[in-house]
């Protein structure tokens, strides 16, 4: 039997999260530049994110980013996405 891995996705609104958080942490604003990036590169303004990407561009630890994504959950600046094989 073989199992598969699915990655967490979150989806972001970097411009919801400064209007509603305008003086985050050291570790929220590097979630948040991660975002701000890929909504460039991508062309989009909610910007969806895989874990796995997030630990490899902010080099914070999962609970850390969990912790930060929950916060914007909670404003409705972020919502979990699912996830992908």
């Amino acid at each position: 039997m073989q199992f598969i891995e699915l990655e967490e996705i979150w989806e972001v609104n970097p411009a919801e999260v400064m209007a509603q958080r305008p003086n985050r942490t050291a570790a929220e604003h590097q979630v948040w530049a991660v975002y701000c990036a890929k909504g460039v590169r991508d062309h989009c303004t909610d910007v969806k994110a895989t874990m796995p990407f997030l630990l490899q561009e902010t080099g914070l630890e999962e609970e850390a980013i969990r912790e930060i994504l929950q916060i914007w959950a909670n404003i409705g600046a972020a919502f979990r996405k699912g996830q992908l094989p």
